[in-house]
């Protein structure tokens, strides 16, 4: 995988492409794997389960009234609208939408794979910060319905409909009560190799900017036009970028 690096990503007609990105981003549809370092202690070496990682990954219960895969278990992200520049942001636009994210933003969205008619995206956060109400938020279910088919080490998220859970507990989920995204497991492990890849070959920790999110009403609600809010990501040489 490509170094992680400061630069400005290369902007195209249509999209751009960031240097850690596995490939062009394409105006298709986005989705999100958002990882946060595990909370707590290390993970068991003894586990059952033999992929093991400290990080946690934050799935969303889709609503029992979606017309695609109603109540299942899923990653953050849905089709492209027409103003969406690329597919990352497409998937930036539905996290703020499902989520209510305002800050924490430890990486910026990089591609890792893409599907037929779908590019997927790893997103890496600190301490995030949520709206109290997320736009869209009617198209999640109750999280606490889930739990019961869910290992004990889920922690149900400040997102309404979300659920972090440990990236090596994934495979303990009950998938006969809780139907699952097609390939969500696939998915989250190569968003966690592309994301260690990164950090191998960069030999250091992913740096961790300062995220500042301006709304104009400063209510916390997020809008799906890019002119509405502004992210400043402020790093070490005191440069703002946007996403």
């Amino acid at each position: 995988p490509a170094r992680l690096a400061s630069t400005r990503p290369v902007v195209s007609s249509t999209c751009y492409m960031d240097p850690n990105d596995s490939c062009p981003p394409r105006q298709v549809n986005g989705q999100m794997v958002i990882l946060r370092k595990r909370c707590g202690d290390a993970p068991d070496t003894a586990h059952s389960n033999t992929y093991l990682s400290p990080l946690e990954v934050l799935l969303q219960l889709r609503s029992k009234h979606m017309p695609v895969m109603p109540g299942h278990l899923a990653t953050i992200g849905g089709m492209r609208d027409p103003g969406d520049q690329d597919s990352r942001a497409t998937a930036l636009r539905e996290v703020r939408e499902e989520t209510g994210l305002l800050g924490g933003v430890a990486m910026l969205p990089l591609k890792f794979a893409e599907g037929a008619k779908c590019d997927w995206y790893v997103m890496k956060v600190d301490k995030p910060r949520f709206a109290a109400h997320a736009e869209h938020r009617a198209e999640c279910g109750d999280i606490q319905v889930a739990l019961p088919a869910l290992p004990t080490s889920a922690v149900i998220a400040e997102c309404y409909g979300h659920v972090w859970l440990p990236v090596s507990d994934l495979a303990a989920i009950d998938t006969a009560r809780l139907p699952l995204m097609g390939g969500l497991l696939a998915r989250v492990r190569g968003a966690v190799e592309h994301l260690n890849g990164l950090e191998a070959a960069d030999a250091q920790q992913v740096h961790e900017p300062e995220v500042i999110v301006i709304d104009d009403e400063d209510t916390g609600g997020m809008s799906g036009d890019a002119g509405d809010d502004a992210v400043l990501i402020i790093g070490d040489d005191d440069k703002a970028q946007e996403p």
